[in-house]
C-alpha cells in the first residue's frame, strides 16, 4: 500500500467493494484497482494491441480455452481487499464453470503476462511485488521499448527469487511455455 511522505495530502485508499460500486456511477470507464489506487486503463498503442493479439493466438494454440485477456483476477487477502488487477493475459490450469461465480485466483493461474509499452516500471515494481505476495508463480513482462521478455518466477515475500531477461535473440522459458522472443517483435 502506498505510504505518505511528509507534506503529502491524505489519499483515499479504495477497497474492491468501493471500486465495484464506481462502475455503476461511471459506466464505460476502465480502470484497475492496485493497492488501493484506481489506475486508469489507458488506450492501447498499436504495438501493445498487436502483441496482446499475437500472444492470445500463441497461447490459445497451446492452452486452448484456458486463456483470459484483460479480465480481473482475485487475490487473497490482505492484497485482495485493495487490489483487483486486470492483467493483459492469464493462462489458467483448467477451464472451469467455477468462473461463472468467481474470478480466478493465484491457485488457478499457471502464467500471467503484462505487455508494457509505457508502464514498465509499474509492472516491474508495483505489480511484481503484488503478484509475488499473492503467490503468482510465473509472471512475464513483454518490454516493448527494449524488445525483450522478462520472466519472474519463484515468488517469496514481495519479490521473485528468479528473474531472467530474454533478449530478441533468445528463446524465453516462461515455466509452462517457451517463446522465441524475435517472433514477438518481427512482423511477417
Amino acid at each position: 500500500m502506498p505510504t505518505l511522505q511528509a507534506g503529502e495530502p491524505q489519499r483515499k485508499v479504495w477497497t474492491r467493494e468501493e471500486a465495484a460500486r464506481l462502475t455503476d456511477l461511471f459506466p464505460g470507464q476502465r480502470y484497475e484497482l492496485i493497492e488501493g489506487e484506481l489506475i486508469d486503463k489507458m488506450g492501447q498503442k498499436p504495438p501493445h494491441a498487436y502483441l496482446i493479439a499475437l500472444l492470445t493466438t500463441l497461447l490459445s494454440h497451446a492452452f486452448a480455452n484456458r486463456v483470459r485477456v484483460q479480465l480481473p483476477i482475485s487475490l487473497p487477502d490482505p492484497e485482495g481487499i485493495t487490489s483487483e488487477p486486470e492483467p493483459d493475459l492469464v493462462v489458467l490450469k483448467s477451464s472451469s464453470a467455477d468462473y461463472m461465480q468467481r474470478h480466478p485466483g493465484p491457485q488457478d493461474i499457471v502464467l500471467l503476462i503484462e505487455v508494457s509499452d509505457t508502464t514498465l516500471q509499474f509492472d516491474r515494481d508495483t505489480k511484481a511485488r503484488l503478484y509475488a505476495r499473492s503467490g503468482i508463480k510465473n509472471y512475464g513482462i513483454v518490454d516493448i521499448p527494449q524488445r525483450r521478455l522478462i520472466s519472474l518466477q519463484e515468488p517469496g515475500g514481495d519479490e521473485y527469487k528468479m528473474v531472467r531477461i530474454f533478449q530478441i535473440e533468445d528463446v524465453a522459458d516462461l515455466g509452462v511455455i517457451s517463446v522465441d522472443v524475435k517472433d514477438l517483435f518481427t512482423v511477417a
